[in-house]
């Protein structure tokens, strides 16, 4: 992929608002956005898309954030997944983090910060992050 060329971006969460509020303001960022109101609507999306980044909620119905994530890094291994919940799952972002997710962020989130985490997991080196708050 090109540096001019935006990556797609899959939001997954079962929360209709926020998922389409994330996909609007990655949208005007200049991202091709894809939806999906939990896991297994993602997985159905990963088999027919070209994906590079998702943005997942940890608790979702079906198949939540964590068993996500697991999939993702084992069957698409160059995707890079980003999770979020709120600081009250800290100790469960923290493992979705070890399974394999590249970052992690805490709702509510700005969106200049959530357009910054996205640009930097597009350039990053193969190091996780995460970002509180914003």
């Amino acid at each position: 992929m090109g540096l001019c060329e935006q990556p797609n971006i899959l939001v997954v969460e079962d929360d209709e608002r926020l998922r389409e509020l994330l996909a609007r303001i990655l949208a005007t960022a200049g991202y091709t956005v894809l939806t999906a109101e939990h896991g297994r609507d993602a997985v159905k999306l990963l088999a027919s898309n070209k994906v590079q980044i998702i943005l997942t909620s940890l608790m979702m119905p079906e198949m939540d954030g964590i068993e996500l994530t697991r999939f993702v890094h084992q069957e698409y291994p160059d995707v890079k997944v980003v999770i979020f919940g709120s600081s009250l799952d800290d100790l469960l972002l923290k493992v979705a983090r070890h399974l394999g997710a590249r970052a992690s962020f805490a709702m509510p989130i700005s969106p200049n910060r959530l357009i910054a985490l996205v640009e930097a997991i597009r350039s990053e080196d193969g190091n996780s992050m995460s970002t509180g708050a914003g």
